[in-house]
Order: C-alpha cells, then structure tokens, then sequence
C-alpha cells in the first residue's frame, strides 16, 4: 500500500508509525509504503486522516476511499436541505445551524 500526506501529518506519521513495515519512498513528496493486508480497521485509519492522505496504491483501496468520501460529501450536502425545516431542540444550538 502506497500513501501520500500532506508535510503537517507526514510529520505525525514519520514519528509514529502506522505499521512495523513503514518504509518512507519519497521523503520529499511525503510518500509512504506498507506492507499489509487490508482490514476493516485499517481502511477506517486512512479515513481518519481524511483530506490529509490520498492513496496511491492499490487502484481498489483509491477507489473505495474515493467512493466512501463522495458518499461522506453526498450525506452532508442532504443534511443541509434536510435539517433547514427542522427546529433544534435547544435554543443556544441555533447558532451552530449552517
């Protein structure tokens, strides 16, 4: 697996790493390598770092990645029109309705 983050969690990443088979491949473009198989619990890792990683390697991990965040970007942009005509429970959460 081949992984891309941006220099500020390239930083965390380096220092605490995902896996005991962490090697760096390109220091400069902030680019990792694991050796693993693929679980739930890892796939769950990557999505935690959220706009912060993009998987390189392998096309199915970039794929599935991809289509859980468009369906992430899908449940938001719904809840926006759907949570307009709903009232908030408390008055002060009001003010965090966008």
């Amino acid at each position: 697996m081949v992984l891309k983050f941006d220099k500020k969690r390239y930083r965390y990443v380096e220092t605490k790493p995902l896996h005991s088979s962490q090697k760096v491949l390109d220091k400069d473009n902030c680019i990792i390598q694991l050796q693993v198989f693929l679980t739930p619990e890892l796939e769950s890792l990557i999505l935690s770092f959220g706009e912060h990683v993009e998987v390189i390697e392998p096309s199915f991990l970039r794929k599935t990645i991809k289509q859980k965040a468009k369906k992430m970007l899908d449940q938001y942009n719904c809840a926006k029109r759907v949570h307009n005509n709903i009232k908030p429970l408390h008055p002060e959460t009001r003010k965090a309705n966008i």
